[in-house]
């Protein structure tokens, strides 16, 4: 334990004696000392000057433990220990938490359900993580048909048509049909999958034809790479 006299001058009502206690804990949990306390040891007043003294508890400086996840079947947590790139060992401070959950809301093929629980193990030097997670439906059907009268072959749709994780964690594939009469028809087939070569990044590739029999017939094939360069730059 120590004794600090951190604020002389600050306004004396209470709410800046919060916010001066506030302000000391959050310097020492952002070093890591995460369950760090700090209460009013003693208050004297000169003139206009109000002298407050704190008592801090410290504690012991916490790191990561395991960390783990909930709510998954189909995908991996060590799929998304890959996006969250935190291992064990780290100091455990408020902003590592704040990225963690960033992090983890941008798995686009998972839905983060915050905030993230922290297990203090026995000596409160260590603290497990645990994140909880949704997952997507595995396969997702959409369509409608129909008939025209006026169309020599009738039958017109609109399909959209998703598998999920089948091929491993966060892959999808994704086909997009629609034919709105005899002369004007469309097909997307699209694949999605996360890579880790310069950080978290999710590839793309799509192949795309578009039958306009009387205008045009177009065959298209695209790709991409996007990435976050860091918690807040993406790409």
């Amino acid at each position: 334990d120590s004794v600090s006299s951190p604020a002389n001058g600050f306004p004396f009502p209470d709410e800046g004696v919060d916010r001066a206690i506030n302000e000391l804990v959050a310097v020492l949990q952002a070093q890591g000392f995460y369950y760090a306390q700090a209460a009013v040891d003693s208050l004297y007043v000169t003139g206009d000057t109000a002298h407050l003294f704190v008592r801090i508890r410290r504690g012991p400086i916490v790191t990561i433990g395991e960390l783990s996840c909930e709510g998954l079947v189909r995908n991996s947590a060590a799929g998304v220990r890959k996006h969250l790139r935190v291992g064990t060992g780290a100091r455990l401070t408020a902003s590592l938490i704040e990225s963690i959950e960033a992090r983890a809301s941008r798995i686009s093929y998972l839905h983060f359900e915050s905030p993230v629980k922290i297990v203090p193990r026995p000596g409160y030097t260590r603290a497990d993580l645990v994140l909880k997670f949704g997952e997507p439906p595995a396969v997702s059907l959409q369509g409608n048909t129909g008939y025209r009268a006026d169309d020599r072959n009738g039958l017109v749709w609109s399909f959209d048509g998703s598998v999920r994780d089948v091929l491993g964690d966060g892959r999808r594939i994704r086909l997009r049909s629609e034919r709105r009469d005899r002369a004007r028809s469309n097909l997307t087939l699209d694949f999605r999958q996360p890579l880790f070569l310069f950080g978290a990044s999710e590839f793309e590739a799509a192949v795309r034809t578009r039958d306009y029999r009387d205008q045009f017939s177009e065959f298209a094939l695209k790709s991409g790479l996007s990435t976050y360069l860091n918690d807040r730059a993406f790409i």
